[in-house]
């Protein structure tokens, strides 16, 4: 966002999303790094001229108490020259954008801008249900189911067809290649993003026992290519829609079955901390 009369414009990132508070911020530093680095491209663009960048994250209204922590922990640690920003939408209390101004660490005046954004953001914020244009979008969908289903779409409708490999293999590669295309994901660095969702999206689906690893000298490929395949007892099938849909589905068992897990484990503990005498009892 830029303004005529003002030689400052203001980065925004949205999240969806926040599994790593702090890589975020650093997200939305280098990006604010990115824009000054190409002022000139953009003046001559935009016809506006700035010097200076303020960088906003937008979350969802229930992720802001995750994302203020972060900040806090943020300038506790490293004292950054330049704050960021915390915008929060509030979908379900009558669509409103508004400025988060409570932090442990920084003060009320640094929370806020130095332009009238402050004013129009803070109180109850700015009404923003009956304008679809203010709506922030959190764009690319960063979840891993999301991430899945795109990339393995799009891989196994490629290899659709014997010309083009196996059905049910696949290789790193093309994971990598599919995610580091701003076609695919329109990010400022698609090539560490792309670095970082493939990991991701690997380890997690070898895990769930979703894929297997394969010795890729078999297939007449070289020794340093990285060669998967889907299990044949979890994932069978030899058509896309089967494996696509199989895939989606064992995935989401597999992420019910361990939540559950895990609530059982937190509540079991909880009931034993809650039968235990405290202090003053003995």
């Amino acid at each position: 966002m830029g303004h005529d009369d003002r030689d400052t414009i203001v980065s925004i990132e949205c999240k969806s999303g926040l599994a790593s508070p702090r890589n975020a911020l650093d997200q939305i530093r280098a990006a604010a790094d990115v824009v000054l680095d190409h002022a000139d491209y953009l003046e001559d663009k935009t016809g506006i001229s700035f010097d200076s960048v303020e960088r906003v994250l937008c979350v969802p209204g229930q992720k802001a108490w995750r994302a203020a922590e972060a900040i806090d922990q943020e300038e506790e640690e490293e004292d950054p020259d330049e704050p960021i920003y915390l915008w929060k939408l509030n979908r379900f209390q009558d669509e409103t954008l508004q400025l988060h101004q409570q932090f442990d660490i920084r003060s009320s005046s640094v929370s806020k801008h130095d332009s009238r954004l402050a004013e129009m953001l803070s109180g109850d914020g700015i009404p923003i249900a009956d304008c679809p244009l203010l709506t922030p979008s959190f764009f690319p969908d960063s979840h891993p189911f999301s991430v899945m289903e795109h990339t393995f779409s799009e891989i196994l409708w490629t290899r659709t067809g014997e010309q083009n490999g196996s059905i049910r293999k696949f290789t790193r590669t093309e994971i990598h290649d599919f995610i580091d295309d701003q076609q695919s994901v329109p990010h400022y660095d698609t090539e560490i993003v792309a670095d970082m969702l493939t990991e991701e999206l690997l380890s997690k689906l070898l895990d769930f026992g979703l894929i297997e690893e394969f010795d890729s000298s078999e297939e007449g490929m070289g020794s340093s290519v990285e060669l998967y395949g889907y299990d044949e007892d979890r994932v069978p099938g030899q058509s896309m829609d089967t494996i696509l849909n199989t895939l989606k589905e064992e995935y989401r068992n597999e992420r019910i079955e361990r939540k559950a897990e895990q609530e059982a484990i937190e509540q079991t503990v909880q009931e034993f901390l809650e039968d235990q005498k405290s202090i003053d009892e003995f």
